[in-house]
């Protein structure tokens, strides 16, 4: 007998795992969900509107993660462990809600005050390019400014949503319905929430 390892096309598995059906607010939920796993005492939630440049933040004060903590995070049926009562279990819900709403997911943590923020990307339009599980890794001056504004003198995590391809799908994505739809989608995950 013989065997061999088959890994899924990166594309193909990344983009199905995209309709799992989750809505605005519970996507953002599952972000929220991880905050809460991380201790923190407090979360913020950012919606920008600049027509194709706007963005969707989530800023925790919690633990935040390493390097090989953050590289996990992102890895689709991570293999960490989850306390007892975690919210959390699967190691996909960062990742399939994420992505399910945009197709740009960064990710910065900082663990310790004496530590740079360690930042991820999932960009699913280099990943349909390349057809290959490539993570990126930034440094702190290849990252967009605000991803990093809110670990300025804190420890903790931030999630940013970019390319939101499925919350602003408009024609005309720097118009007036686009930008009605977003703050209508900020109140509902507002109310969601709470």
């Amino acid at each position: 007998m013989s065997r061999t390892s088959l890994v899924p096309s990166a594309h193909r598995l990344m983009s199905s795992l995209r309709d799992l059906g989750y809505e605005l607010p519970q996507a953002i939920a599952e972000l929220v969900d991880n905050s809460i796993d991380a201790k923190a005492s407090e979360v913020a939630i950012d919606f920008r509107f600049d027509g194709p440049a706007s963005f969707i933040r989530v800023f925790d004060n919690g633990r935040g993660m390493t390097a090989r903590g953050i590289d996990e995070a992102m890895r689709y049926g991570s293999g960490g462990r989850y306390a007892d009562g975690a919210l959390g279990g699967f190691g996909l819900g960062l990742k399939t809600a994420s992505l399910s709403q945009c197709r740009r997911l960064y990710v910065a943590s900082r663990r310790t005050m004496r530590s740079r923020p360690e930042v991820r990307l999932w960009d699913l339009d280099e990943v349909r390019r390349s057809d290959d599980w490539v993570l990126d890794r930034l440094t702190p001056t290849e990252s967009p400014p605000e991803l990093l504004e809110p670990l300025a003198g804190c420890t903790g995590t931030v999630i940013l949503w970019e390319a939101l391809d499925r919350v602003a799908a408009f024609r005309n994505p720097s118009g007036l319905r686009a930008e009605a739809a977003m703050r209508g989608l900020a109140l509902e995950t507002e109310r969601h929430l709470s």
